[in-house]
């Protein structure tokens, strides 16, 4: 190690005590054109967990982490790095670096920081920032889905409204022309008779609409006989509405689930057999029901047309889809499930997985 002469080294000490901007707390070293540390501040000592001589001799790149690989630094410029201290651990660093020039000799005079407490202030403001963002996105979310529920609230509003208005209003106005007709005191007997059974008739259709329409907004059945008891009553109402061929497989020792959990499968399946009714054009359709210790899973099936694709296909689904299927979705997604839809041109399967409880409580 070549040192400065002793006049040098009293100027180079007094720079050293004396660095431009330095705080007390600051680490100032100085190093020769080798890297050779040739004097170091207390302060430095004390940042590295060594004895101030200790630090005089050492080459500067071994306080550098051997992540942080010593890089030239033009005088005048700072730049961020690791150093190392004693006993392994790391710090990161801002280093400013100045040039001296003493009896022909060039040295360093390095003024180092110690930029931990930034450092963490930044990785908490990006956290936070993470965290906000994150938030935002939640908030979008929570946003999106409550336009789709009022959406989807407004469509079911809608399709009783009209099952209200084209056939039980109309077996209603029915009713009441043919009771005017009968307070006619000069209708025959054979009319009058004939009147009443007609009458009669309007009267049954009406309360099977009533009762149908009842049925679709809360069905009793799932009270008192469960998920499987419900789903058959209303695979059998089915097949006689639509003509469908409905079949429906369900182990008989499916057992009782949580009565939110039956209702959200229940609903699914209803508007499923809805959409095989309004768009499939197909005479069978299939319901497939299973759970084991952890989910359920639901198999929607028909055997129709399929669905049509979009001409921008989706991010995961190329099928354009429309309100029934998304009101399908936020039921399942409400209760931490999936949706997933494979479609061919011989039909359309839609796969439904719900978790269960992590309690067991509820699963009898």
């Amino acid at each position: 190690m070549v040192e400065p002469s002793e006049e040098c080294a009293d100027r180079i000490h007094l720079a050293l005590s004396q660095a431009p901007g330095c705080h007390s707390d600051e680490i100032v070293l100085l190093t020769d054109e080798a890297g050779q540390i040739l004097d170091a501040n207390e302060s430095a000592a004390a940042a590295y967990g060594r004895d101030r001589r200790g630090l005089i001799g050492l080459n500067v790149g071994s306080l550098y982490a051997p992540e942080a690989v010593p890089a030239a630094t033009d005088p005048g410029q700072t730049r961020e790095s690791l150093h190392v201290r004693a006993d392994s651990s790391t710090f990161p660093v801002e280093i400013h670096t100045a040039g001296l020039e003493a009896a022909g000799k060039i040295y360093s005079l390095s003024v180092i920081r110690d930029i931990s407490d930034r450092k963490r202030a930044e990785a908490s403001h990006q956290a936070w920032k993470r965290s906000a963002e994150a938030n935002q996105q939640t908030n979008r979310l929570l946003q999106q889905l409550s336009i789709d529920l009022l959406r989807s609230q407004d469509y079911e509003k809608r399709k009783i409204a009209r099952e209200l208005h084209e056939s039980t209003a109309q077996l209603l106005a029915a009713l009441s022309i043919n009771l005017g007709l009968l307070r006619d005191a000069d209708l025959e007997p054979s009319q009058r008779s004939k009147l009443l059974s007609e009458t009669i008739d309007v009267a049954s259709h009406c309360s099977q609409e009533v009762r149908t329409l009842s049925y679709l907004l809360h069905p009793p059945l799932l009270d008192d006989l469960g998920l499987r008891g419900a789903l058959q009553n209303y695979a059998q109402g089915f097949h006689q509405r639509t003509g469908i061929e409905l079949k429906l497989t369900i182990p008989p020792d499916f057992g009782r689930l949580d009565q939110g959990l039956e209702m959200t499968i229940f609903r699914i399946v209803q508007e499923g057999l809805s959409n095989i009714q309004r768009h499939s054009g197909g005479a069978l359709a299939e319901i497939r029901l299973e759970r084991d210790s952890r989910e359920i899973r639901l198999d929607l099936l028909d055997h129709g047309r399929g669905l049509r694709a979009t001409s921008v296909p989706h991010e995961k689904e190329p099928f354009r889809l429309g309100i029934g299927i998304l009101g399908m979705r936020q039921r399942a997604e409400r209760l931490g499930g999936t949706l997933e839809i494979t479609s061919t041109d011989i039909g359309t399967r839609l796969t439904i997985t719900l978790p269960l409880p992590k309690s067991g409580d509820d699963q009898a």
